[in-house]
């Protein structure tokens, strides 16, 4: 498979930000302390991704995947 990295709005890893394949709540992974995730989806998946503040509030964001091989 391949590495991605979750980059937010500030060009920064996006660490702890979950990514879940739309419609398939069981194939889900949280992104680790560099923004990095591997998860298998079929060809025209789509990703969704949210990560909790600091004031327990969940905040979604827009991203950019950087594939990483």
């Amino acid at each position: 498979g391949y590495r991605y990295t979750v980059i937010d709005e500030n060009n920064e890893p996006a660490i702890g930000a979950s990514v879940v394949q739309k419609g398939v709540a069981r194939n889900a992974v949280s992104t680790d302390a560099f923004g990095h995730f591997t998860l298998r989806v079929p060809a025209g998946a789509v990703l969704q991704t949210a990560k909790h503040s600091p004031a327990n509030r969940l905040d979604s964001f827009y991203v950019d995947l950087c594939r990483n091989s």
